[in-house]
């Protein structure tokens, strides 16, 4: 369920203070700075408490994989996958923005938009991470998505060096 490499990872483990029930939008344009570190430990902190609901956590591609999966009648329907996407009290959605500018299709962001605009509207817990700032979601994916991450996040820059690349040795 939780990888092991992410196994021990911990809201601790953040620079800043970060409280277990909060919206946040993680992003750095270098990878390596612990952005899918702190999704995890979000996870983790979720996962443990007395709720019997699971959080789900997923790539913003692999949303992208079973969204066209439903297209070509695959297990779940898109509606199905948007409210399950929506409706799960918290919802963690790792690389957003990962894609190369103009590689997201209308579709794509059409379903990232309903599904974050349900969770905006309700209020329910949503944690992102990126490779962008809100402003280079703004305008290389859609103005709409980045209003409403910013409306409904705690917007993170994290800084430093690749942590998976081993140096000095």
């Amino acid at each position: 369920e939780v990888p092991k490499l992410y196994l021990r990872a911990r809201l601790t483990d953040s620079p800043v203070v970060l409280v277990g029930d909060e919206s946040v939008y993680f992003w750095s344009k270098e990878p390596g700075t612990g952005k899918t570190h702190l999704a995890w430990a979000f996870y983790i902190n979720e996962r443990f408490k007395t709720d019997k609901g699971r959080p789900i956590f997923s790539t913003f591609g692999a949303l992208q994989l079973k969204l066209r999966g439903a297209m070509s009648g695959g297990a779940q329907t898109e509606q199905e996958i948007i409210t399950e996407f929506s409706n799960k009290k918290m919802v963690i959605l790792d690389d957003l923005g990962g894609l190369r500018p103009g590689n997201a299709s209308d579709y794509s962001l059409s379903m990232i938009f309903e599904i974050l605009n349900n969770r905006y509207s309700w209020g329910r817990q949503t944690v992102v991470t990126s490779n962008k700032n809100l402003e280079g979601i703004e305008s290389d994916f859609d103005a709409r998505i980045a209003s409403r991450l910013g409306g409904m996040c705690r917007v993170l820059e994290l800084k430093g060096g690749d942590r998976r690349i081993k140096r000095g040795n």
